[in-house]
């Protein structure tokens, strides 16, 4: 039974203006485990972007910049700001605002970008992005895009815990993200500074990946103090305790590993190079 740290990498430009990190994949946390780094299958990379306050009237259009993706599933957290997602799915679909949520399957191919502007009371703008892989007999199916706005997300009053339930289960709520995986995605909040009592959320046991990334603020899992951007991985534990400062923000996720053959570049991931190679000829010759 084990907890252990792992910190973040630093990425520019992601979205310009914005404070960019990548909490996986990095040296330490890599999608296959070995016998020195921890694997995070079947996630494959979760990008934090903010919170930042932007300029008055800022924003960005999407329209240049428009990219592929094929063979796995994104989840896009709009914890701050908007976004009008652009896709070659066309389908009219609400803005993601404060407190949204996304699932865009990739599958077989689809281009998008979006228009991103900051919230227009506050200027902030705070997103997370996780890339979540398909098995491969999934990997060419029809692509598409579902938006879900907060008041579809469940919350759950949890101890001294707000805890938000975006996919898979908690307690009697189910989040309405349901990806190809089997996952849980849990956001929590700590209403008040707490550094006595702690408050307990029970692991989803079928889950051997099991990864907990704190967003903002200070939290201690377990006794061990975990600041914003660093990730930590748990390794059989029924249970993890935690308390923190007001405020702080994490992502809790959780799944079942594929343990399939893993072939990335760029914006595909597929089971081989091969098909990598495909992907990059399809999209340059407009299949996508």
């Amino acid at each position: 039974m084990s907890i252990f740290k792992v910190g973040n990498q630093r990425i520019d430009n992601l979205i310009p203006g914005t404070c960019d990190k990548r909490a996986f994949p990095t040296s330490e946390l890599t999608y296959k485990a070995d016998s020195h780094l921890a694997g995070t299958d079947p996630f494959i990379m979760l990008d934090h972007i903010g919170p930042s306050t932007m300029p008055n009237n800022w924003g960005l259009s999407g329209d240049q910049g428009i990219h592929p993706h094929r063979g796995f599933e994104t989840i896009t957290f709009m914890f701050k700001g908007n976004l009008h997602h652009l896709d070659t799915v066309f389908e009219e679909r609400p803005f993601l605002t404060n407190g949204a949520v996304q699932q865009m399957n990739a599958g077989k191919g689809i281009r998008h970008g979006g228009d991103f502007w900051a919230d227009k009371e506050t200027n902030e703008f705070h997103e997370v992005q996780l890339w979540v892989n398909t098995p491969a007999h999934e990997k060419m199916s029809e692509p598409y895009v579902r938006n879900y706005s907060a008041k579809q997300i469940s919350n759950i009053k949890h101890d001294n815990l707000k805890l938000r339930v975006i996919s898979g289960s908690y307690q009697d709520q189910t989040g309405p993200v349901r990806t190809f995986a089997d996952i849980r995605v849990l956001h929590g909040s700590m209403l008040e500074s707490s550094q006595q009592e702690s408050s307990a959320i029970k692991l989803e046991q079928k889950h051997s990946s099991q990864l907990l990334f704190v967003m903002t603020g200070k939290l201690t899992v377990n006794n061990v103090p975990t600041m914003a951007g660093e990730t930590l991985v748990i390794k059989d534990l029924l249970e993890i305790d935690l308390n923190g400062s007001q405020n702080c923000q994490f992502l809790l996720i959780s799944g079942v590993p594929w343990h399939e053959d893993f072939a990335s570049g760029g914006p595909f991931v597929m089971n081989t190079k091969e098909q990598i190679r495909q992907a990059f000829d399809d999209a340059k010759s407009g299949v996508f």
